[in-house]
């Protein structure tokens, strides 16, 4: 079973009435996320499910990420996903499940949980999940867990831009550019 674990793309500041659950994505935010799900589309990933936090912001990155991937399952709402819940309820279900399964969610809660499966204490940060970027965990046929790979948010910016789909191309009245195929653009130059 792989894991991955997404930390929600940058969001709007709080409010002065702390109004937290509400933030949304900020622009900026929207293209952290399309940059990791172009990451994460491209390595073909078929998760049996994706799960989110509540929070408005995990939910946003989670319905971006969706688009990518092709979840069987999902995005689905999880309760237990939050920045300050405790990780035992979920790393125990999680040896439960064979499937693979992205969880978008927030700091420390992914994090700690990331922690308590390679090490099996939440206080032992395995890695640090920065803004969109993707953390991939694997579990072995022994039921121990590794990191895989860690793609800092830094990485995804320097990645090409992701192409437009199929059914993009030629918006623009002509037929040619991003989707088109190499000989339509040689015949336009």
């Amino acid at each position: 079973m792989r894991l991955y674990l997404v930390r929600h793309a940058e969001a709007e500041e709080p409010t002065s009435d702390g109004c937290d659950p509400q933030r949304r994505l900020t622009a900026n935010g929207r293209r952290q996320a399309a940059r990791a799900a172009a990451f994460l589309g491209r390595l073909g990933l078929k998760p049996a499910a994706m799960w989110h936090s509540p929070l408005v912001r995990a939910a946003e990155t989670a319905e971006i990420l969706a688009r990518a991937v092709h979840p069987r399952q999902g995005p689905v709402e999880r309760a237990g996903l939050n920045p300050l819940d405790p990780v035992g309820p979920v790393a125990d279900g999680l040896a439960k499940l064979d499937a693979d399964l992205v969880i978008v969610g927030h700091e420390p809660f992914l994090g700690k949980l990331a922690g308590r499966l390679v090490s099996g204490s939440d206080s032992v940060r395995a890695v640090a999940c920065g803004r969109a970027g993707p953390v991939c965990l694997e579990r072995s046929a022994t039921g121990a867990w590794m990191l895989r790979w860690a793609v800092p948010p830094e990485f995804l910016k320097q990645l090409p831009r992701p192409r437009r789909s199929p059914d993009r191309a030629g918006a623009k009245g002509k037929g040619v550019g991003h989707g088109a195929s190499r000989a339509a653009r040689k015949r336009r130059r």
